[in-house]
C-alpha cells in the first residue's frame, strides 16, 4: 500500500522529483561526490539552503501545481493555504476566462465577502512544508513527526501514531517536491553554499543562474496563457 497523499487524495502534485536528487543537484554543484557520506553539518546546512530556496520559489507564482481549488461554506473559511481567488461557480466546470472573481479582504480573523454567498469556491496556495526531520529507522512515531526516509530519497510526516514503513503505508504521507521549482532551488542553495565557502563569483553565478531559471518558468506559463509577465525573480540579499 502507497502512502497519502500529505494534501489529500483530490489534490495530488502532477509532477515531482525526489528531495534526494535537489539536494544530488547542489553537491554535484559544488563538485563533489553526491553519492557520498556528506558530514552532518554540510548537510544540515544545504537542507537549510534547499528550505529557503525552495520557499522563495514556492511563494514567487501562483504556479499551477500548487493551486488548489475546493469549495467552501462561507460560515466556515477553514482554508490552509494563501487564497488566490474566489469564486462563484466552480471554475473547474465553467470558462475561467469570462467568470468575474468575488471580492474578499482577508482581515486576520476570517474572510469578508463583498456580497452574500451560502457557498463559494476557493482557489488556494498548497501551504509550504520544510523538508525536516531525522533520517528513519524501524520504531514508534508520534502524529506530525517528520522524517527522511533513504530508501526513496523523501521526506514523510506522520499522518498519525505508526509504526509503518514510509512509503509503503497510509499513515504517512510524503512531503512532495514539486519539479517546477526543482531546477531553481538547486541553483539558489548552491549560490548560498558557495558564498559560505568563499567562494563569491561562483556564487554570483549560480544566483544569477536561479533568478533566470525562475523568470524563464514563469515566462513560458505565462506565454501559454497570453499574459504578460507581472513577476520577477530576484533572490534576498544576504548581509
Amino acid at each position: 500500500m502507497a502512502s497519502s497523499d500529505v494534501y489529500g487524495p483530490s489534490s495530488p502534485l502532477r509532477e515531482t522529483v525526489s528531495y534526494q536528487s535537489v539536494l544530488h543537484g547542489i553537491v554535484y554543484r559544488l563538485r563533489m561526490d553526491p553519492e557520498a557520506n556528506l558530514p552532518v553539518n554540510l548537510a544540515n546546512a544545504l537542507n537549510e539552503y534547499i528550505n529557503t530556496a525552495a520557499r522563495t520559489a514556492w511563494d514567487h507564482y501562483p504556479w499551477p501545481d500548487l493551486r488548489v481549488i475546493v469549495e467552501a461554506d462561507t460560515d466556515d473559511f477553514t482554508i490552509p493555504g494563501d487564497i488566490l481567488a474566489i469564486y462563484a461557480k466552480d471554475p473547474t466546470l465553467v470558462n475561467t476566462t469570462s467568470q468575474v472573481e468575488i471580492g474578499f479582504r482577508d482581515v486576520g480573523a476570517g474572510i469578508v465577502l463583498a456580497k452574500t454567498y451560502d457557498k463559494v469556491w476557493v482557489e488556494y496556495r498548497r501551504p509550504f512544508l520544510r523538508y525536516e526531520g531525522a533520517t528513519w529507522a524501524a520504531g514508534s512515531y508520534t502524529q506530525n513527526t517528520k522524517v527522511y526516509y533513504a530508501v526513496d530519497g523523501n521526506y514523510y510526516i506522520a499522518l498519525e501514531n505508526t509504526s509503518a514503513v514510509p512509503g509503503a503505508s497510509t499513515d504517512w504521507g510524503q512531503i512532495p517536491f514539486p519539479a517546477v521549482i526543482a531546477e531553481y532551488t538547486k541553483a539558489a542553495a548552491t549560490a548560498e553554499a558557495l558564498r559560505e565557502l568563499g567562494r563569491y563569483e561562483q556564487a554570483e553565478l549560480q544566483k544569477r543562474d536561479a533568478a533566470a531559471m525562475l523568470n524563464n518558468k514563469v515566462d513560458k506559463l505565462e506565454g501559454q496563457s497570453g499574459q504578460t509577465r507581472t513577476y520577477s525573480a530576484i533572490l534576498p540579499a544576504r548581509t
